[in-house]
């Protein structure tokens, strides 16, 4: 989450505790401990480029549209 912290101008904690994660959502402290523990996906990011030549990376989508979004839903959750 580090790359998105510049773009939706919010700093982000890092380094939770799982536990800490858990006791706000069962369903994501899973998907942290998966990612954690597998490395992620292991998507193929070449192949699907040529798939889809309009793939964006996460870097452009956060500056592009991205950043804007995950502010405007913070800003929701927040007040």
């Amino acid at each position: 989450m580090a790359m998105a912290t510049p773009a939706i101008s919010l700093r982000l904690p890092s380094g939770l505790p799982l536990d800490t994660v858990r006791a706000q959502s069962e369903d994501f402290a899973d998907a942290i401990a998966f990612l954690n523990g597998s490395g992620g996906y292991g998507a193929d990011i070449p192949a699907a480029r040529k798939l889809h030549p309009g793939l964006t990376s996460f870097e452009t989508w956060l500056a592009t549209a991205g950043g804007a979004r995950i502010s405007a839903l913070l800003d929701r959750h927040s007040s």
